[in-house]
């Protein structure tokens, strides 16, 4: 998580595929035919309507704009908007209308993390911002009116430095975030998104403001696993980036285009395991007498309605698939007790308000007297959470892939940088500890169910989740987000 820079800027991305590609014009429409909305509208959808004529990508800009004029305030989800953005989405234009279509974002407006060299004013609120402070969950964008919390954060939290918030909102097509544990994830589960938290080394790392280069990654966040797998591709970059070696790593698919792996069937006889220690249920840790992990009653049940919709879709469940590192029965080698260390020494000496401990380790870290110290705790992230963890898992079991909880999976799958995809599912109760005073209403909050696999296994990742989303999209109602002004909502799941 970085939650001491947090800021987005709606950028024109067409940044697709390195040869550009011949249309016809659209044929002239009649102005009836030309009605198109921005809201809950795919990617693939949006290129139709440009292809068509029924859109241009400077209406586009102009409709998400005029969203971000109306809700920004309740909502927080931008600091800064390109100034240029209307004259790049006509530029654009201008291409299209010659034939040239740089590749599937052409023209389609995309939301940017503020950790990234990208120029002129680079901005982007999560959760909270030192800047502009909280970022609010369009599901309930209501301050927490608990005594013990009530310095302005959000009553349903917003997940993470990555802000999911516009995306979830329609202020833009898709956001760009990026993840050092869960700051992917989290967002993506608790605005009800699809989201990928790639391999490191899978999309190019340089020019990224990293937490630590071994974990920190760029990846996509949106409204449908569709979305995001077109949006990885074209992150991924024509080419591994002499900047960075970890981009040799991964074999691309062909023409980086992961739109091949959206199958409906894609559940069709894979092997899933259910990671039921610490994940699912309690677990307490060799030498201590106080259980941790496990779901509440409510999360239980979500869970246990997502598996049964893998059986009917024709995966195998291994259950349980417990994970040997957070198992084992000796301290030095179990998961649940390697923990990160931290310093809040400084907090009430005028640091800044989150994150100060993160700062202070940084700038007290010596590169060169550390290094043996770093090594051997990398080594152990690796062996933990790698190699006696998910890897083991997924040997011992023959799967294809863990399926956890939310954003539960995160942290396991940062430390050995391995991906996920997270797919949104369903709403739970938000009934914090303690509890929201009487008479406050809390309004439900998103929960999805996360694939993850070992390095380098986004293609099957995307199948599985693919296929989850499209069965349960399926037999998924309609709901609305949730603001004291009625923000137009998207229609995102709840089981009827």
């Amino acid at each position: 998580m970085k939650p001491w820079l947090i800021s987005i800027s709606l950028a024109l991305v067409s940044l697709a595929t390195a040869s550009a590609q011949n249309q016809k014009r659209p044929r002239a429409l009649k102005p009836s035919q030309r009605s198109f909305t921005v809201i809950e509208a795919s990617i693939p959808e949006m290129q139709a309507a440009m292809r068509t004529g029924r859109v241009t990508s400077r209406e586009l800009v102009l409709q998400y704009l005029t969203r971000i004029a109306l809700y920004e305030d309740k909502l927080h989800a931008a600091i800064t908007v390109n100034p240029n953005a209307l004259k790049e989405a006509e530029a654009l234009d201008r291409e299209r209308a010659r034939g040239r279509i740089r590749g599937p974002l052409h023209g389609i407006p995309i939301a940017l993390k503020a950790n990234w060299v990208a120029g002129s004013p680079t901005p982007m609120p999560g959760n909270y911002s030192a800047i502009a402070g909280y970022g609010m969950n369009p599901y309930d964008p209501r301050r927490d009116p608990r005594e013990a919390s009530f310095d302005g954060r959000p009553a349903l939290a917003a997940g993470g430095s990555s802000s999911g918030i516009g995306t979830a909102a329609n202020f833009w097509a898709a956001n760009v975030g990026t993840e050092t544990s869960g700051s992917i994830l989290n967002p993506a589960n608790q605005n009800m998104l699809a989201a990928i938290k790639p391999t490191v080394g899978r999309i190019s790392r340089y020019g990224v403001i990293p937490i630590t280069a071994d974990q920190d990654t760029p990846g996509p966040l949106a409204k449908s696993v569709t979305n995001a797998a077109i949006l990885l591709g074209v992150m991924e970059g024509a080419a591994p980036d002499p900047n960075d070696p970890a981009t040799r790593a991964c074999q691309p698919p062909p023409r980086h285009d992961y739109r091949r792996f959206l199958k409906p069937n894609g559940l069709q006889g894979a092997r899933i395991g259910i990671p039921r220690a610490f994940y699912y249920d309690e677990v307490v840790p060799p030498g201590t007498i106080i259980a941790g992990g496990g779901l509440n009653p409510n999360q239980k049940l979500l869970m246990a309605e997502a598996i049964e919709i893998l059986k009917k879709r024709g995966a195998i469940i291994v259950d349980p698939a417990d994970i040997p590192s957070v198992t084992s029965a000796d301290p030095q080698s179990n998961l649940v007790l390697w923990s990160m260390c931290s310093n809040l020494a400084h907090q009430p000496a005028g640091a800044i308000k989150y994150g100060q401990s993160q700062l202070d380790i940084s700038d007290e870290m010596d590169v060169d007297a550390d290094r043996a110290r770093y090594e051997a705790d990398r080594a152990k992230d690796i062996a933990l959470a790698g190699t006696y963890g998910i890897d083991a898992a997924l040997k011992e079991n023959h799967l294809d892939a863990l399926l956890f909880p939310g954003a539960t999976g995160a942290a396991i799958a940062a430390k050995p940088g391995y991906p996920s995809v997270i797919v949104p599912f369903g709403m739970i109760a938000n009934e914090p500890m303690p509890p929201f005073p009487d008479g406050f209403d809390a309004k439900p909050a998103p929960f999805g169910v996360s694939f993850t696999g070992t390095a380098c296994s986004e293609p099957r990742l995307i199948e599985l989740a693919y296929a989850f989303e499209h069965a349960t999209n399926a037999n998924r109602g309609f709901m609305q987000l949730i603001s004291a002004d009625k923000v137009p909502a998207r229609p995102r799941g709840v089981w009827p």
